[in-house]
This record gives C-alpha cells, structure tokens and sequence, in this order.
C-alpha cells in the first residue's frame, strides 16, 4: 500500500477533494491553452495540443469545455485575470512615485500590452472577427478591463477625476497602445515606435493640464460632454 504523501516536514499532506481535484485539472487546462496560443497562434492551439500540453484526455478536456469555444471564452477571463492582476499593483506603486507619471502610466501599459497574456488575446482578439461566440465574450469582457484601468487612472490623478474628457482620454490611449503592440509583435523590435510614444505622453500631459484647469475653473459644463 502506498504511504500518503507528506510535506517537507514530514507533516501528512491532506488530500484534495474531488472539487479541488476538478479546479486543478480545469486550470492546466486554462494553463495549457494560454501557452499553446502563445506558442503556437489560434490556428495550432487545437483541443487535442491542449490537452496534451495539460497532461489530460481530450475526453477529460470535454468534461470541462464541451466545446473548443467554451474552452477560449473561459480562457478570455483567465488571460484578463492574469493581465489585470500584474499591472494593477504595478500602476498604483509605481505611477504614483514617479516624476512623470504619465510617462511612467505610458511606459507600463506599452511593456504590459505585449505581455504574454495580452499576445493571446490578440490571437483571440483576430478569430473573434469570424467567430460569434469568442467576439460575444470579449465584447463583454474588454469593457470590464478598460473600466479597471480608467479606475485607476482616476486614483492617480484626482484632479481630473470628474473631468468628462477623462474616459475618452484613456479609451484614446489603450487604442493607440494595443495598436502599437499588436505592430511591435508582428513586425519585430525594428519597429520604432519611440517619436509616436513621446507623442502621446504630450498629449496626455496636455490634455491633463486642461483637466487641471476646468477644476480650478469651478469644473464648468463641458459643451457635448
């Protein structure tokens, strides 16, 4: 008979219920598609390379994801989980310290918006286009994480916090941003996009000031806003 598994100190390691058991499996599984879209692109990140890669059955695959598209729409949430969960801290502690915060905001979102989990989602982001379901869960999910980030933006610079610009401004930046990354990955890091950064920090900057000044102007009605 085979003794129980044990902990570096010898302690007896309790064993997981048939719940925790199904998580785990579930999560090499989130884990597994994340690496092979990664990897591989949408195309040759198929149920049965998943499973593969996760160690498990195609059939056990299909216990958890009847269907390819249950699979990517629940990847869809793990990806933006991962995302969110690395920058937001990030953003807090070190904009916050900074010098040029806008710099340093521009700065973490360019690095973060080629992060591996955002190059997934740029993989699920171009079968979307053709896909119902997939498009259907990042149409819901997308606004979630811009709304995270504008969040943020907020706590950082209190001052143009009710400024109505603000959630334009930020929607402005995330395109240009997710713009910029999804050419830097394509095209490589000759693609010099350095001018078309320093670009944007200015207009951040300035846009900003003119927050500044609408609430040192006892925040008047904004024309259209």
């Amino acid at each position: 008979m085979a003794e129980p598994p044990v902990d570096v100190d010898g302690a007896p390691v309790p064993r997981r219920t048939r719940a925790e058991q199904r998580d785990a499996s579930r999560q090499r599984l989130l884990d597994a598609a994340f690496e092979c879209i990664v990897e591989l692109g949408y195309s040759g990140a198929s149920t049965l390379v998943i499973a593969q890669r996760a160690g498990v059955s195609s059939g056990a695959l299909f216990n958890h994801f009847p269907t390819k598209d249950d699979l990517l729409c629940a990847t869809v949430h793990d990806l933006y989980v991962r995302f969110t969960g690395e920058l937001n801290p990030t953003l807090l502690t070190e904009a916050s310290t900074s010098e040029r915060p806008v710099e340093r905001i521009v700065d973490i979102l360019w690095d973060a918006l080629q992060s591996p989990p955002m190059q997934a989602l740029y993989e699920l982001f171009a079968a979307a286009r053709t896909n119902a379901h997939l498009r259907a869960e990042l149409s819901a999910v997308e606004p979630e994480n811009a709304e995270a980030i504008f969040a943020f933006t907020r706590v950082l610079f209190p001052e143009a916090a009710d400024w109505p610009g603000l959630r334009g401004l930020m929607g402005l930046v995330l395109s240009s941003l997710q713009g910029a990354a999804v050419s830097t990955l394509a095209f490589g890091p000759g693609f010099d996009l350095t001018e078309a950064k320093a670009a944007l920090v200015r207009a951040v900057e300035g846009a900003l000031a003119e927050a500044a000044a609408w609430a040192e102007a006892g925040r008047p009605e904004v024309a259209g806003g």
